[in-house]
């Protein structure tokens, strides 16, 4: 079985939502005793941390913290939101934390 790994800054925060739902389609059309797939998406509020859609695992990482106080992956999109200080800053926070889950995803 081979494995994907898809890293993505976009995400449903639940099988129900609509936010994103592009992506999880693009995966779920990919033949499952073929592949083993793992999407790594940010946090969002009001998502869990792991879980599984539709056959595939979805591991999430928190970018900010407290994670209630995560902004850029509330439904708008990282390009959508305020431009304040501190979505600046988590956007920067979102990229290292996707390198760090990346890695630890790989070990």
């Amino acid at each position: 079985m081979r494995r994907i790994l898809v890293l993505t800054s976009s995400f449903p925060r639940k099988t129900d939502d609509w936010w994103a739902r592009f992506i999880l389609n693009i995966y779920t059309h990919i033949p499952r005793p073929k592949y083993e797939i793992t999407v790594l998406a940010p946090h969002s509020p009001g998502s869990v941390f792991s879980e599984t859609m539709e056959g595939i695992t979805i591991k999430r990482f928190p970018y900010f913290f407290p994670t209630r106080f995560e902004r850029i992956t509330s439904g708008q999109g990282v390009l959508h939101n305020d431009k304040s200080l501190t979505s600046k800053v988590q956007v920067i926070t979102l990229i290292i934390f996707e390198l760090l889950f990346f890695f630890s995803q790989l070990l």
